[in-house]
Order: structure tokens, then sequence, then C-alpha cells
């Protein structure tokens, strides 16, 4: 098990990203740390773009990673966005 899982730019591509998020969930320590990563917060006007020209490719916004990752068991989610920028940190606590 670790103490922290990192995701840079990825999970846009996970599929089934509520099951991947338990799975993450399962192998990290009691108080560990997933930290997400992203490059968009979901708002970007370039998101539609990525979409429909990368297959399989799935944008999340704050309110969803947060859903996801409390069903998943995470017991806390703190969301972090870049002012004036869509990047986003979301860091879960088991």
């Amino acid at each position: 098990t670790y103490d922290l899982v990192s995701a840079f730019e990825t999970i846009y591509f996970w599929p089934d990203i509520g099951e991947t998020f338990k799975e993450v969930f399962r192998i990290i320590k009691p108080d560990g740390r997933f930290m997400i990563a992203q490059g968009t917060d979901g708002t970007h006007p370039d998101d539609e773009k990525w979409l429909a020209t990368v297959e399989g490719m799935s944008v999340y916004n704050a309110s969803q990673l947060k859903e996801y990752l409390l069903n998943a068991g995470f017991k806390s989610v703190e969301i972090f966005k870049k002012e004036n920028d869509y990047i986003l940190v979301v860091i879960a606590k088991r």
C-alpha cells in the first residue's frame, strides 16, 4: 500500500472513473492521500475541442471529482484552483 498516489494529466483517459477511484482508495494506506492535477477545471474553452479530437477522453470538474472520490470512500476532499487560470488540483484523504 502507498502513502501517496498522484495523477498528473492522466485521469482524462481512465475508464470507469468511479470504479478506478475505488481501486486507488483500496491501495492507499489509512490517512494516505490521492492527488489529482489537471490542466483544466472542466470549464476551459478548449475542452470541447479536445473531447472531439481525442477518443475516449473525459473531462471532469471539481464537483464531479469530489463526488466520485467521496463515493469511492475517501473521507475528505480538498480542491485548489489556480487564480485566473484553469489549473485544478484535488487532494483526497483516505
